[in-house]
């Protein structure tokens, strides 16, 4: 136990009145109407304040500042989506899951270096999400649609029964490799 106690309370509430008058530029309700007319206009429903007041600006006319107009446009509730687009959806797009291997594929590119400085080859890389396999790759030297020709081209190779992907020619990645190659082949 303390030798002394406390005999006394603080009181902590707020006991400031607040202004006896209001700021001298404060908008009428007239003034604030007409912003609100202008605002949700035809021509400036579906553009944000920040877009609104130098679109004013440029026709001569001032109503308010730009975060004037949206406290004004906040307290009306007309910031949620000022717009003709649909609203942006925070839904998160569904899970594919796979409960066998070949049932669904992923597929990814990864740039891989050459010796020429700024020549890239692409390496398309296609997985089994289920098993975590790879069943199927290729490189090639410029970015293409390969995966959809790949569809088109090979339909079999994509029903599910298959899992292997044929070589369709040698690729290097170092190009004096290709003509070594080439040098011997002519040779013999």
């Amino acid at each position: 136990m303390l030798p002394f106690q406390l005999e006394f309370f603080v009181d902590v509430t707020d006991k400031r009145k607040g202004p006896i008058k209001s700021p001298g530029n404060k908008l009428d309700i007239e003034e604030v109407e007409k912003i609100v007319k202008v605002c949700t206009s035809k021509k400036y429903m579906d553009l944000p304040p920040s877009q609104i007041g130098p679109l004013l600006a440029d026709e001569g006319l001032y109503l308010a500042s730009e975060s004037t107009l949206y406290k004004i446009l906040k307290a009306r509730k007309l910031l949620e989506h000022r717009g003709k687009s649909k609203r942006k959806s925070m839904e998160l797009p569904a899970a594919l899951i796979a409960t066998r291997p070949n049932m669904i594929y992923s597929w990814d590119i990864t740039y891989l270096k050459s010796s020429i400085a700024g020549k890239f080859y692409y390496l398309y890389l296609f997985m089994d999400i289920y098993s975590r396999k790879i069943v199927g790759w290729r490189v090639h030297d410029c970015e293409s649609m390969v995966y959809e020709e790949a569809k088109l081209k090979n339909p079999n190779r994509w029903s599910r029964e298959t899992r292997n992907w044929q070589k369709v020619e040698e690729v290097f990645l170092n190009h004096l490799q290709k003509e070594k190659k080439n040098d011997i082949s002519l040779a013999s």
